[in-house]
């Protein structure tokens, strides 16, 4: 559990550092506003973050059997995922309408 978290810490930094530098190099060309809907993405990747942080908490036990502890995990990031995408159908018209287009 506490690989797991600090994975996704590493993750996190490692995402914010290269959107940071996309966005110095972008604004020297251009006025950058972000769009309406970066408030579901994070609602969404909270949703997720927490729902990845409790089951890998409640479901991962490092004494498990690899195969075992392997299903287990990937039950942890189908529900993490899931939950991210589910969040964000529900909250961005925008998404919704391009699953629909994909899933047609």
């Amino acid at each position: 559990s506490e690989a797991v978290a600090l994975w996704a810490s590493v993750q996190l930094v490692a995402t914010a550092v290269f959107l940071w530098v996309k966005g110095v190099r972008a604004s020297r060309s251009a006025k950058l506003m972000p769009g309406s809907n970066v408030a579901y993405y994070l609602v969404s990747a909270a949703a997720m973050g927490a729902i990845v942080y409790f089951l890998s908490g409640f479901l991962l036990d490092r004494s498990l059997d690899a195969l075992i502890y392997g299903a287990k995990l990937l039950a942890v990031i189908g529900a993490g995922t899931l939950v991210y995408f589910g969040v964000t159908f529900a909250l961005d018209s925008k998404f919704r309408a391009m699953a629909r287009s994909v899933l047609k």
